[in-house]
């Protein structure tokens, strides 16, 4: 076979620990390559069944400021093989103030292997970390709202450098589609005056809806962060968009936001039903659209405080067992199977993170309308609480199933709960900066602390699959 090859460290600005090794061959090969870890359960494989002449392969997963060892095999449609032991070094890079190692604690074996096992946990900063705790992703899309979602084998964020009000709103003109290495291969730009923040939600149909904000000069009739957009993925076509101002005119919100922010924070496609599932942080309302329209179907939100048309609102099951969101999070549809019997038809079960932002002692909301400036408060520091509800839109209800606690800790203003497989979740507390892998019982397998400086979005593990998938 007798190939060559070159190798590029950080081939496209973005991950410090990628690299791009171009083949010289005359013959059609296909590939596969091992990463060799610190200990055997932390190697990172990938390979391909496709053959091509002079591929160009993605090594990602290389550890920082060290001498990596790749094994690299090549095979030819006649069976020929080539192994190649390549070295790359990623030592005098600038990581700046990345920690290039975290402590994983581990108290249930079997419970970090399922999850964490040989995948990464990620942030929305965008550094990552295997279960010995090395960092084995940097410097990515780093972003205030870094999403951490998956769509169409790709990752989907801003770069922080571009942003509008970086410190506060960070509100993105251009959302950029890329693979683990940080290989652009769309942007999205946002209307003029306007900018992306906090999430995104696909069909699985080429359909692409993003949260967005005007940029400035907001106002009573024209709110904040309340701009939902359609976009074809292919095309990269705007499709339409949706302004709720008008929505949240004189609306009841937490002192502790924004005068007249509405403030969308989360985004899903619920596909039981076809909607949409958006979140008002400002409000404490959870909104269902009509995916088409953008209309809202029904919502969950506090009586005591309405928010829309009342007669929208989800009637509460079991009382005596529900407590409206405070300040919530990351409202996603979770597919554990411990809550399979509320599924169905017009049925499904939605996990989120309950921030107890801005309350009293006694957990009563310490509220103002949104058009009016905040008021001096004192809220109390309660801890956040991951929270499970089933929705039956057929009997117009929302009951909670579980809601789980892990004592101390409290983010006011960020965070998130992700599904990890179908059996558990894992929790991020942005401003703890603490992250736990835990399961329906509330059994802690994973606890990791003081991951980050400042004030973290959102955490979740990358799965062994998944992270093959963005390659």
């Amino acid at each position: 076979m007798n190939a060559t090859y070159t190798v590029k460290l950080n081939p496209y600005d973005k991950n410090k620990l990628s690299a791009l090794i171009t083949i010289d061959s005359t013959e059609a090969v296909r590939f596969d390559y091992t990463v060799q870890g610190k200990t055997a359960n932390t190697s990172f494989h990938y390979g391909t069944d496709q053959y091509s002449v002079n591929p160009e392969i993605t090594v990602v997963g290389l550890y920082a400021n060290y001498l990596n060892t790749i094994t690299l095999n090549l095979y030819t449609e006649n069976n020929a093989v080539e192994t190649f032991l390549i070295s790359i070094s990623t030592q005098g890079q600038d990581y700046e103030d990345v920690p290039l190692a975290l402590t994983i604690n581990i108290t249930d074996g079997a419970m970090a292997e399922s999850t964490l096992g040989q995948g990464w946990f990620v942030t929305s900063a965008w550094n990552g970390y295997d279960i010995n705790g090395d960092l084995r992703i940097t410097g990515l899309f780093p972003w205030m709202y870094g999403n951490l979602k998956i769509i169409e084998n790709a990752l989907w964020s801003a770069l922080a450098s571009e942003t509008w009000d970086p410190d506060k709103h960070a509100f993105a003109p251009t959302l950029y589609r890329f693979n683990l290495a940080g290989k652009v291969a769309q942007s999205y730009t946002a209307p003029a005056g306007y900018g992306f923040h906090h999430d995104i939600t696909t069909d699985g149909k080429g359909n692409l809806w993003v949260l967005g904000s005007l940029l400035d000069g907001w106002s009573d009739e024209q709110k904040l962060e309340c701009i939902l957009y359609k976009y074809d993925i292919a095309s990269g076509a705007l499709l339409w968009q949706r302004d709720y101002s008008q929505e949240f005119m004189g609306a009841t919100v937490l002192d502790n936001t924004d005068t007249n922010d509405v403030h969308f924070n989360s985004l899903e496609y619920v596909a039981e039903t076809g909607q949409l599932m958006v979140n008002s942080r400002s409000s404490c309302t959870v909104l269902g659209l009509n995916s088409e329209s953008g209309e809202p179907e029904w919502i969950i939100d506090n009586p005591a405080f309405p928010v829309l048309n009342s007669g929208l609102n989800l009637q509460v099951v079991d009382a005596d067992n529900f407590s409206y969101p405070n300040g919530e999070h990351a409202v996603f549809i979770t597919h554990n199977s411990r809550y399979q019997a509320w599924r169905g038809a017009n049925r499904f079960v939605v996990s989120l993170f309950n921030n107890n932002s801005c309350a009293d002692e006694q957990g009563n909301e310490l509220v103002r309308t949104i058009e009016s400036d905040p008021v001096t408060y004192t809220a109390a520091e309660l801890d956040s609480l991951p929270t499970i509800l089933a929705i039956d839109l057929t009997a117009s209800t929302v009951q909670r199933l579980d809601q789980f606690h892990f004592p101390g800790q409290r983010s006011e203003l960020t965070s998130s709960v992700f599904d990890v497989g179908n059996e558990y979740y894992n929790v991020y507390f942005g401003a703890e900066q603490s992250f736990f892998v835990f399961d329906t019982d509330n059994n802690i397998g994973v606890s990791i602390y003081d991951i980050d400086t400042g004030l973290g979005y959102r955490g979740r593990i990358f799965t062994y699959d998944e992270l093959r998938s963005l390659i």
